[in-house]
């Protein structure tokens, strides 16, 4: 087996416990390493802690974490002599660092690689007054904020840098940490904050030439442009502005050849906010403020705030609509008079012309910039690939046409390699303009772990053959006998499409040779639960127990010809009949011929906790999202989620009695709680001891498969079928007298008993006595009756629908 980062690294001292440096060591605590964190006092370490404690979204995996992490102020550097990798985060201070790294490096041992946290500080300078015997083993790494969930990692080498240790740092940070590492080079904020700050900057002054408010702006540049929903202006408040103020003067002030120097000054407006103390999200007031429920926006022109209404043309709408992405409406918003068109058309365009013009000075290749900008800003597509898909030649030949009319924000010339280059991305890899080649990706080992790792837009893609496409799942081969499937449905839900194609899957598989079957997404999230729109669709027209008949057929297409705006429904069955599908479906994955294993990252919620849970193993990232929320939407777990949860207490009991275990499930489910991450769904008992926690979701398939083999390899048979005690009518007893003191007590409405008094009867098996033996069949059976049952009431199908119109719970 080959080693993908060096296992020496297992000891880590975090130097600065402030914002950064505390989350960090945070990040290495929740992955098990050894972590000790250094500051100037007991009292800095301490308020940290407790500042960590309070932060959201949360830096620890699980509350238990935080007393794991070690503390030593810098009057006890002795302790540095045991630590391996050491990481310095403090104040973004040049002569501070220096003077850190000298003032430890006695204390450093032979081996030990150090590296400094910034986000665009020189390395090499910290590097050069540095001990000789250190120079080698400095490096610099920028992570963002909130280290635990951005994955982007840059990585920067000296002059210095033993290139055999900056290798196992990187193959650490990418396996161990879970990062994408993007080389930068030692130029001011390096990639990510140079292109991504510049976007920003250059959504600023084309809003201003364009007349366009910030409500408006936000609009035209969030999902719409493949950017993250809070756009622009509503991000700037979430960084904070005084956050961002501070990033755009590092950059005026380190970096004064730069053409388009001059735009990296903030407007006037915004520093009249900060001086007024109106920073954004943290002040509750910056750029945007919520009175009530009403969002209200900053309008400069007034200095007043006015009730926000995101106003965008219909011409954009249309030519966004039509095309169906940004890169394919770039060219006709080029064509349009209409000024939202012209500012979208001006941003993108400036934004490759500064990106193809500092290239060469500040990455080692297009794929740099653009993994940097899709993990470090979240834009769906990163620059360059963009570019290449709407057209390189003509969008070249467009953005030399504002050039020449004086209409670019800078009047620099495009650099000759654009000129001469038809693309950027080819099967040979990604264009380096300092070689004028294509250079393929990094061929080290670590990334052969990344066996369907999402590659950009003109790369040559990964291929594995297709035993089956279907309409709502593909099926592929992933050699040695085992195969992966994904979904097709949005956020991967568990549509009746699914559940129809699911065991058609596993008929191939068992017919043609196949051991075992890995459930692995293509798409973000593992599983978001059932098709609420189907399964509403199928309550209004009359479906709860009766398949589908001529009248009801009838009310459906009349109802698709009624609303065509709405997603297409398939093929729908009764309710009863779907839950049915489920339940079979999920105790075939978990007591059929076929191994299963859920590589799961992200959300798995209701069905999709489910679906995991009738795995026989699973493989999740560090940040998996699980809990079975369905109490939420006036239902219960019913895919045999409220039967694997009765019955893991009974096996995982600490004693003779079942009760304590099984109330602690119930709670969790009764209050539709979902893990914070992997290590918490494992306290929760969704994962099991021998389930595994990786820190990096693209290495998921690939540690799967090798799980596959080996359970394979050691004889793995498939569980009989389970029967085990229940706690019965004493237990039942018991819940409800609980669920009967937070009702009168006003903590639950009317409806939410009866459903929590519903999945009490399941799970406690409440027909029979205490520590009754009983089988699935049982407990499936009462998951359906009561299912059926909740969703036959108005309150649930008002929750469903209210789920469906605004991404929360309705409380009625």
């Amino acid at each position: 087996m080959k080693v993908y980062f060096d296992k020496a690294f297992t000891k880590i001292a975090v130097l600065g416990s402030g914002t950064m440096g505390g989350q960090i060591a945070a990040h290495f605590a929740n992955l098990g390493f050894d972590t000790l964190m250094f500051d100037t006092s007991e009292e800095a370490l301490s308020k940290s802690l407790a500042m960590m404690k309070k932060l959201k979204p949360t830096p620890f995996a699980s509350p238990s974490v935080s007393a794991s992490i070690k503390t030593a102020t810098y009057d006890n550097l002795d302790a540095l002599s045991s630590c391996d990798f050491i990481i310095e985060s403090i104040v973004e201070n040049l002569d501070i660092k220096k003077q850190l790294f000298k003032k430890i490096s006695p204390h450093v041992n032979d081996n030990a690689v150090l590296v400094t946290n910034t986000s665009g500080l020189s390395i090499q300078q910290i590097a050069e007054t540095s001990p000789e015997s250190l120079r080698s083993r400095i490096f610099g790494v920028h992570f963002f904020n909130p280290p635990r969930y951005m994955p982007l990692v840059e990585l920067i080498r000296t002059s210095y840098s033993d290139e055999s240790l900056l290798n196992k740092a990187e193959g650490f940070i990418t396996s161990a940490l879970g990062k994408e590492v993007v080389y930068a080079k030692d130029s001011p904020a390096f990639v990510a904050n140079r292109i991504g700050v510049f976007s920003f900057m250059a959504v600023l002054k084309h809003a201003e030439n364009f007349n366009l408010p910030a409500d408006t702006v936000d609009a035209l540049t969030g999902k719409r442009i493949g950017r993250p929903v809070s756009a622009t202006f509503r991000t700037l408040d979430v960084v904070g502005l005084d956050v961002m103020a501070n990033v755009v003067k590092n950059i005026y002030e380190n970096a004064k050849d730069d053409p388009w120097i001059e735009l990296f000054k903030i407007p006037d407006w915004i520093e009249s906010l900060i001086e007024k103390g109106s920073l954004g999200s943290k002040t509750r007031k910056g750029i945007y403020e919520k009175i009530g429920k009403d969002i209200r926006v900053f309008d400069p022109n007034d200095g007043e705030y006015r009730l926000s209404d995101k106003t965008i043309s219909s011409k954009v709408k249309k030519i966004l609509k039509d095309c169906g992405s940004i890169e394919n409406a770039l060219l006709e918003l080029s064509k349009s008079d209409d000024p939202q068109a012209q500012f979208l058309w001006s941003v993108h365009r400036d934004v490759f012309h500064y990106t193809a013009f500092h290239l060469e000075h500040i990455a080692e290749t297009a794929r740099c910039v653009d993994l940097a900008l899709k993990s470090g800003f979240a834009w769906q597509k990163g620059i360059f690939e963009q570019v290449q898909i709407t057209g390189w030649s003509q969008v070249r030949e467009l953005l030399n046409k504002d050039l020449k009319e004086g209409k670019t924000l800078s009047s620099q010339a495009l650099p000759a390699w654009v000129m001469d280059q038809p693309f950027v991305y080819s099967d040979e890899g990604a264009f380096d303009p300092n070689k004028s080649q294509f250079i393929p990706r990094s061929s080290h080992p670590v990334y052969e772990r990344h066996l369907n790792k999402a590659l950009l837009n003109g790369e040559k893609q990964n291929q594995f053959d297709i035993l089956i496409d279907g309409e709502s799942t593909k099926l592929i081969d992933i050699g040695n006998g085992i195969a992966s499937v994904s979904f097709k449905t949005k956020m991967n839900v568990l549509s009746s499409s699914v559940l129809t194609e699911l065991p058609e899957c596993l008929d191939y598989l068992e017919n043609n040779g196949f051991h075992a079957l890995v459930f692995r997404q293509e798409q973000e999230h593992f599983c978001a639960g059932a098709n609420l729109y189907e399964v509403i669709s199928a309550v209004k027209l009359g479906l709860l127990e009766k398949d589908p008949g001529i009248a009801s057929k009838a009310k459906k297409k009349a109802f698709e010809v009624m609303h065509p705006e709405l997603p297409k429904l398939g093929k729908l069955y009764s309710i009863k009949k779907t839950v049915r599908m489920l339940q079979d479906l999920l105790m075939r994955l978990k007591h059929g011929k076929i191994l299963t294993i859920a590589a799961v990252d992200g959300l798995a919620l209701g069905g999709g906790c489910e679906l995991l849970l009738h795995c026989n193993k699973v493989v999740a990232s560090m940040n998996s999202y699980i809990g079975l929320v369905e109490v939420g939407i006036g239902a219960l777990p019913a895919g045999c989620g409220s039967k694997e949860m009765a019955l893991r207490a009974y096996l995982n009991k600490e004693s003779d009695d079942i009760f304590p275990l099984l109330s602690k499930h119930f709670e969790q489910i009764a209050m539709a709680k979902v893990s914070a991450s992997a290590l918490e769904a494992r306290e929760m008992g969704y994962l099991t001891s021998e389930d595994v926690i990786i820190a990096n979701p693209n290495e998921l398939l690939y540690v799967a498969k090798h799980q596959a083999l080996a359970m394979l390899e050691s004889g793995f048979r498939p569980p009989l079928d389970d029967t085990f005690k229940v706690v019965g009518k004493a237990g039942h007893a018991n819940i409800m007298a609980q669920v009967v003191n937070l009702f009168e007590g006003h903590f639950m409405s009317e409806h939410d008993k009866y459903c929590i008094s519903s999945l009490a009867k399941v799970m406690t098996g409440s027909l029979v006595e205490e520590n009754t033996v009983v089988n699935s069949k049982m407990i499936l059976d009462l998951e359906r009756k009561y299912f059926v049952e909740l969703l036959g009431t108005q309150k649930t199908q008002d929750r469903i629908e209210y789920m469906l119109r605004n991404s929360k719970p309705l409380r009625n």
